[in-house]
């Protein structure tokens, strides 16, 4: 088994290319969503953890020169000189320059977030496997897909083609650098749609067996609606992924399952709250109190006539947000809505507003119980269902519609539906709107927003709050040593550093070069980091055989009793044949070539003596020295655990091994069998604890017991 970790510095670990058993597997295709633009060409959130190879200002200069037709045409119109129409916001996808994308496998997606590079990764890079996702993810993730495109796309739907081409075929020096960072342009409604058709769909603890070979399940992250976490079962092996997850059960998500972690040989897990932003486990006291704080902080500005402003994404936290916000301001007797002066309404602006907010409220059985039951009366499951429903919280597709429409008023809550370039659309917009007042407020709950990335005009109070309810080292680490069988690889990315993953004092921590952990558990926890290939040993020890038709209708069973107990008797039934095994599958075929069978014959009832040294060698040597061993009969007793062989007809003899009396029995009929067969089986004589040889003439066997040249070279006798 090897896991890559692909991405350059994403704000989280969340892409993995997976190897196993000659299948590969994909988990997750996201998009860094740091921006460039013509006139702020240093990245949005730019850190020096991102590995630029070239200039923010040449990659723009770049894709400029590169969505040009000649420079006869720059000269020409006025308007591509200017850079009108040319994209001014590029993006970067998973680093997949040393794959060959036709050897990927499927695609497993975990969260909506996480998917935005899926129409790279098919529409330009020929991407033709399958790709699984369930519902809610596949609905959320198409309405950020299309939000991208309507903030920074620049060229309509099917016309940006040209310079996307462009930019993947490396001409220059410049582009071939370029292209290695994967900095490009957003694409276009078009690649969105094709995309989201290729999606398969799929339902929590839903088993898909692919290619014979893989189980594939999701299992809920209880993160947002639909975010999963993947379980695969391969033969008697188990891994599972750990994505973006949260055990925070007040929220609306469905629950975290700890189903996917049962019995689960390799725990891959990503996307960790960082040490130090906020140490222990995410509990429920926690995540509350950081929802008292921004609904404190919307209450005072309301009191004092001034506006809020939420950068968020139009799904996700920001549905518990607008329950909260409800519960809160009418505790201090605000009224939400438009029905008197002293009402405050509730706005969301996005391209995708109306969609998500509709979409939401059908989603009930993606949510926790108590959400759940909701379904069967008339009532909306999330709160803001009942809000739009009275016009106390009205959706718009833009700032325009908004501010045209005769039903904005102010002071009021804006949800803007924007979180990631905050220099594009509405907040871009209400910052220049409301940003010289100090009465009005910016608040900032997404734990990715930067404050580096605000303008510094601002004199708006600005409120950083973040709402991370991921989960920690901690907790993974909570769960993994509450399981009754833990694995036995546990891989967490690189950034939670030695102090984080620190044991209790009692516990023997063992670090080899500095990335291997042995805890009491026998886990082996690995640090990983992008790009980084990390190779997993698995021990296992049972693979699954399919046994083929022709085989089974040849298997006949026999009934074993203990001490003659009919109702616990077992049906045993020996099986030989030959394996074949054909894309990891493996299967049991008859056996038809004739130098096989006498060594099938040997070994076809092998489990039955328990493996007995002694039988095995004796039949080893009576082979050797001319007995045909697909004539022998070998007869087992499960009471007295007696093995006996009954050796071809023309001999009359037989050799029974009594291993509780640590003796064994030589039968025949005359004095010649007699003699050929005790001679054929005191060649094992250093095998046998104890000899008693019996013939049917008493007589005989007292003149055999009294002659040992009879018995080459034995010379005691029970």
């Amino acid at each position: 088994m090897k896991l890559q970790s692909l991405g350059y510095a994403f704000h989280s670990k969340n892409c993995f290319l997976l190897k196993l058993r000659q299948m590969s597997i994909l988990f997750n295709c996201p998009l860094e969503l740091n921006t460039f633009s013509a006139t702020n060409t240093t990245p949005a959130a730019f850190t020096e953890d991102d590995d630029l190879s070239i200039a923010p200002e040449d990659i723009y200069s770049f894709i400029l020169s590169e969505s040009l037709d000649g420079s006869s045409k720059a000269k020409s119109n006025p308007n591509i000189e200017a850079g009108q129409g040319l994209p001014t916001f590029i993006f970067r996808s998973p680093d997949f320059s040393l794959i060959d994308i036709s050897t990927i496998d499927f695609v497993l997606i975990t969260n909506h977030n996480h998917m935005l590079g899926l129409p790279f990764l098919t529409e330009y890079l020929g991407f033709k496997g399958k790709i699984f996702a369930t519902e809610p993810v596949v609905e959320f993730g198409r309405q950020l897909m299309e939000e991208l495109v309507h903030y920074f796309g620049s060229l309509p739907s099917g016309k940006g083609r040209t310079y996307q081409d462009k930019i993947f075929s490396p001409i220059t020096h410049t582009s071939r650098e370029l292209s290695s960072e994967r900095w490009r342009p957003i694409y276009n409604l078009k690649d969105v749609k094709l995309c989201i058709d290729k999606i398969q769909q799929v339902r929590y603890r839903e088993q898909m067996v692919i290619y014979d070979t893989l189980k594939v399940a999701a299992y809920s992250a209880g993160y947002s609606l639909g975010s999963s976490n993947w379980q695969i079962e391969a033969g008697y092996e188990k891994i599972a992924f750990l994505s973006t997850s949260s055990k925070y059960e007040s929220l609306h998500p469905s629950s975290f399952d700890d189903g996917v972690l049962k019995d689960a040989d390799v725990v891959v897990v990503s996307d960790l709250r960082k040490s130090g932003e906020r140490e222990g486990a995410a509990n429920d006291g926690m995540v509350e109190k950081m929802l008292n704080k921004v609904c404190g902080n919307v209450a005072r500005t309301l009191q004092r006539s001034g506006n809020v402003l939420f950068p968020v994404s139009t799904t996700g936290i920001v549905f518990d947000l607008i329950g909260s916000l409800r519960e809160h301001l009418a505790s201090m007797g605000i009224e939400i809505g438009t029905q008197t002066s002293r009402s405050v309404p509730f706005y969301m602006i996005s391209p995708v507003a109306n969609k998500s907010l509709q979409y939401s409220n059908i989603c009930g059985e993606w949510m926790q119980s108590t959400h759940q039951d909701l379904i069967y009366v008339p009532e909306a499951p999330l709160p803001h269902g009942e809000l739009m429903a009275s016009q106390n919280m009205r959706p718009f597709p833009s700032v325009d519609a908004a501010i045209l429409g005769s039903d904005f008023r102010e002071p009021c809550v804006v949800f803007t539906g924007d979180w990631r370039g905050l220099r594009q659309g509405p907040v871009d917009w209400f910052w220049k709107m409301w940003g010289d007042k100090k009465t009005n407020t910016c608040v900032l709950i997404d734990y990715h927003t930067l404050l580096t990335t605000l303008p510094h005009a601002l004199r708006m109070n600005i409120v950083h709050s973040p709402i991370d309810i991921r989960l920690s080292f901690a907790d993974v680490r909570e769960k993994i040593t509450q399981l009754d069988r833990p694995p036995q690889f546990v891989l967490v990315p690189r950034e939670q550093d030695e102090d984080s993953v620190m044991l209790d004092e009692t516990e023997t921590k063992e670090i080899v070069r500095k990335e291997w952990i042995e805890d009491r558990t026998g886990t082996t926890w690995k640090l990983y980091d992008d790009g980084e290939v990390v190779e997993i040993d698995v021990n296992r020890g049972w693979e699954r055989v399919v046994i083929s038709e022709k085989l089974a209708e040849s298997i006949r069973s026999s009934l074993v009793t203990s001490n003659f107990d009919i109702l616990n008797a077992s049906m045993i039934a020996p099986v030989a044949g030959v394996l074949s095994i054909h894309n990891n599958r493996y299967e049991l075929h008859p056996v038809t070539t004739p130098q096989y069978l006498q060594a099938l014959e040997l070994n076809k009832q092998r489990s039955l003596w328990g493996n007995n040294i002694k039988v095995e060698r004796v039949l080893q040597e009576l082979g050797k020295r001319g007995v045909q061993l697909s004539s022998v009969q070998v007869n087992c007793n499960s009471a007295t655990q007696a093995v006996t062989l009954v050796l071809p007809v023309d001999m009359h003899a037989q050799i029974e091994f009594q291993p509780r009396e640590h003796t064994t029995v030589v039968k025949a009929r005359d004095e010649d069998r007699f003699d050929l067969a005790l001679g054929r089986v005191s060649v094992c004589s250093m095998l046998i604890d104890g000899l008693r040889v019996i013939d049917v003439n008493a007589r005989k066997v007292e003149d055999a017991l009294n002659k040992p040249k009879r018995l080459m070279g034995f010379d005691e006798m029970t």
